[in-house]
């Protein structure tokens, strides 16, 4: 299975922004990390995605 973690930056009334991602082809089990920059100060959240479909989404944080 492929995993991608992407870290997000919320915008209103716009398409969120993709500060950092990490994508690992043949994911079975572990951690993994994304290292992401900050994008000024907002609400942020991680997506995880896999390869056979699955999404979840973290709650969301105000940082930076």
């Amino acid at each position: 299975m492929t995993l991608t973690v992407r870290v997000q930056k919320k915008r209103s009334l716009q398409s969120d922004v993709t500060v950092g991602s990490r994508t690992h082809a043949l994911f079975g089990n572990g951690n993994m990390s994304v290292i992401a920059g900050c994008d000024g100060n907002a609400t942020y959240y991680t997506e995880t995605l896999s390869s056979t479909g699955n999404k979840v989404k973290s709650a969301e944080r105000r940082l930076c």
